[in-house]
């Protein structure tokens, strides 16, 4: 069996209600209501795995390995949701998974390549792995074309972040090429409307400190509003 064989299988028993409202398009509600089914589902069923381990573990319980074997399969339908519900395929997410290792882990594991990513590079392997593209991207050598037909909303495309001494917290992935961008510009905006207003705390105090310091030498109470003193 393959990819496209276990969703078509899995998919024929989905029931997600139309529980979510973003007062958008109804396309992107439903969407959004498949993801949320699919990732609570997909916690449950590793809650699952770890109570066996624990049963195991601290109760003397042998293992299931039959029922974990099931709880591996109940845990792939909720990936197959996930991933018909943004348009693409378990093909596109195993080819890119191994794309970003490849590029991590050159020949072998190494634990200083796992502590010290490159991750501009893994997102342009990522990004270079479109063998079988998720919707919306571009043609690759096959069509990408999802295993069912849904109508899906591409999410809205998150700013990138700057390089390291110029974040503003947004992905880390790839530099910005243009921070006229909006996003960018209200956050310039916000540091500095906080600049201004700390720097007028500071000038308060400063000018306080400076009366309370005239007062003193001049041996009256003008700090606290003296009228007699000239």
């Amino acid at each position: 069996m393959n990819g496209k064989d276990y969703v078509a299988g899995a998919l024929r028993t989905e029931h997600t209600p139309d529980f979510v409202r973003l007062g958008g398009a109804p396309a992107t509600d439903r969407m959004m209501a498949r993801l949320l089914h699919a990732t609570l589902g997909l916690m449950s069923e590793v809650g699952e795995i770890a109570d066996a381990l624990k049963k195991r573990l601290i109760y003397g319980k042998e293992l299931d390995l039959v029922n974990l074997v099931e709880e591996v399969g109940d845990e792939s339908w909720y990936q197959a949701l996930l991933l018909d519900a943004i348009g693409s395929t378990f093909e596109a997410s195993w080819e890119r998974n191994i794309a970003k290792l490849r590029k991590r882990f050159p020949d072998k594991f190494e634990a200083s390549r796992a502590l010290d990513r490159d991750l501009i590079a893994e997102r342009h392997a990522l990004e270079g792995a479109v063998a079988h593209p998720v919707a919306g991207e571009g043609s690759g050598p096959t069509t990408g074309t999802p295993y069912r037909t849904a109508s899906v909303t591409e999410p809205t495309q998150r700013h990138r972040e700057t390089p390291p001494g110029q974040r503003h917290g947004f992905a880390p992935f790839v530099p910005c090429r243009n921070c006229d961008n909006s996003i960018c510009l209200t956050v310039k905006t916000l540091q500095e409307g906080i600049a201004a207003l700390r720097a007028e705390r500071d000038g308060a105090r400063i000018e306080a400190a400076n009366w309370k310091i005239r007062a003193e030498r001049h041996g009256c109470d003008s700090v606290n509003g003296d009228p007699d003193c000239g």
